[in-house]
């Protein structure tokens, strides 16, 4: 069910990028007002949206990688507030955390385990991830705009030991885990491919350099270096206020030990 849900997500972004492609010139040229004029459009008043998730998280370095890669339904909720015009402002926010709550207790009610007995890897948000930025280049078509985040990563591993028969001898959790907040480079491209297709994206690098809260199964090391994450967004926006497109999250372990989580999540969404 989950790749069927993959399969029609994917369908449909080509479908609109197909469309978006056979469109004149003149249509390229103007796309992008649509996207950032003051009234009806989803630009300079800012708009919220949520979008249905098939979320993919994996840990290649897990000393059992293959228990630590599990897809879910989730949901991300998000505020976009972009502008057009060259050194105009612009800010994104989104969140995940509540449909990964949904999520995690939809799983355990089906598995009927356990949340602290399951094997795994996850990276997720608390508050958020928010991104500002400034328009440093504006043509007919494209955006380039730079600036800063400030982020927060919820991350966390369960490592279980097993004997030849399967059995479980011991189980571990280890650094890096917990919530850290973090701050670093933003960078936002916008593409109009016609009047009622854009693309917008953002890379994001963030540092963390506060970890508040450590897991309460953890094995805490406040000297192991805090870990760094990388995040990637694009998204097909239409004029029709749906859109489709992907997050890939990655930690970024600055230290010796197995930590290689990452999380892609492919999108289906509206705006209002």
């Amino acid at each position: 069910m989950v790749k069927q849900k993959v399969v029609l997500i994917l369908a449909c972004f080509f479908m609109m990028l197909r469309a978006a492609i056979g469109q004149s010139l003149q249509e390229f040229k103007n796309g992008k007002e649509y996207f950032y004029k003051e009234k009806g459009g989803i630009g300079d008043h800012g708009t919220w949206g949520f979008a249905l998730s098939v979320s993919n998280l994996s840990n290649p370095a897990a000393p059992n990688s293959n228990a630590h890669s599990m897809t879910k339904l989730s949901m991300r909720m998000d505020y976009k507030r972009y502008r057009k015009e060259k050194g105009k402002p612009r800010m994104f926010y989104q969140n995940k955390s509540l449909g990964d709550v949904f999520a995690i207790l939809g799983s355990e009610l089906k598995s009927n385990t356990g949340v602290n007995q399951k094997e795994g890897s996850t990276i997720s948000t608390f508050i958020g991830w928010t991104s500002w930025g400034w328009n440093v280049l504006v043509t007919d078509r494209a955006i380039v705009a730079m600036g800063f985040n400030i982020n927060d990563y919820v991350v966390g591993t369960r490592y279980y030991y097993r004997d030849i028969n399967g059995g479980i001898i011991s189980q571990e959790s280890k650094e890096p885990q917990g919530l850290y907040y973090g701050s670093g480079l933003s960078v936002f491209f916008d593409y109009a491919l016609s009047e009622k297709v854009i693309l917008q994206t953002l890379t994001s690098y963030t540092a963390s350099f506060w970890r508040p809260v450590s897991l309460s199964y953890a094995t805490v090391d406040s000297s192991y270096p805090k870990p760094q994450f990388l995040h990637l967004n694009a998204e097909l926006q239409t004029s029709f206020k749906l859109f489709v497109g992907f997050d890939f999250s990655m930690l970024i372990n600055r230290g010796d030990l197995p930590n290689d989580t990452r999380r892609l999540d492919i999108l289906l969404g509206y705006r209002f």
